[in-house]
């Protein structure tokens, strides 16, 4: 009588335990799924912040995400709805929706974190321009060291030798003037 009891309640344990991984894709899904909201936010902030072409990627990582949670759900649905089904296809499903929402997280993670990045360097841009204004005087400080050594190639070598680097200065010269006409166009972008 005993072992008869013991077996039913394992049998009733059994039978009410939810499916090896069933808990997990639940955990995945509700991740994925506030992930999914958490993006959906960052991206109407990104996209007031940004501009409509820079959040691009963003939007279509939150399409395939919300595609992805929509499937997922839809088979746990299934799961829940469907009990003469097979413990192995259950099984199937539930690893199917832990895959569909670990992906669909890990996509709008990835652009979210894309976003901060491009957030930290919108904040440090200032500092940013600082660095480069001293590296293109510097670079300036040394043009005439180099206008001295170019002249020496030339006294000491033919002009076929030293015609390559001949064009060198202005060429850096135009680059520095490049460089620092799009530093003043940064400047007046972080102005506005």
């Amino acid at each position: 009588v005993v072992s008869i009891v013991l077996l039913s309640r394992r049998a009733r344990r059994t039978a009410n335990a939810p499916l090896p991984g069933r808990t997990d894709a639940g955990v995945a899904i509700v991740r994925a799924d506030d992930a999914v909201r958490a993006a959906a936010d960052d991206y109407e902030f990104a996209l007031a912040q940004f501009g409509e072409d820079r959040t691009r990627d963003l939007a279509r990582a939150l399409e395939a995400a919300r595609a992805d949670l929509d499937k997922a759900f839809a088979l746990q649905n299934r799961i829940d709805d469907a009990e003469w089904e097979g413990e192995n296809r259950r099984r199937g499903w539930a690893k199917s929706i832990q895959a569909m929402a670990d992906r669909a997280r890990e996509t709008v993670q990835a652009e979210a974190a894309r976003f901060a990045d491009l957030r930290r360097s919108e904040e440090s841009a200032p500092e940013t321009l600082k660095l480069i204004r001293e590296q293109l005087t510097a670079v300036e400080g040394r043009r005439a060291d180099a206008a001295k050594v170019l002249a020496a190639l030339a006294k000491d070598y033919v002009e076929t030798a030293v015609a390559p680097v001949a064009g060198n200065l202005d060429a850096a010269a135009t680059a520095v003037a490049e460089a620092r006409a799009a530093a003043d166009q940064a400047d007046a972008a972080i102005a506005a």
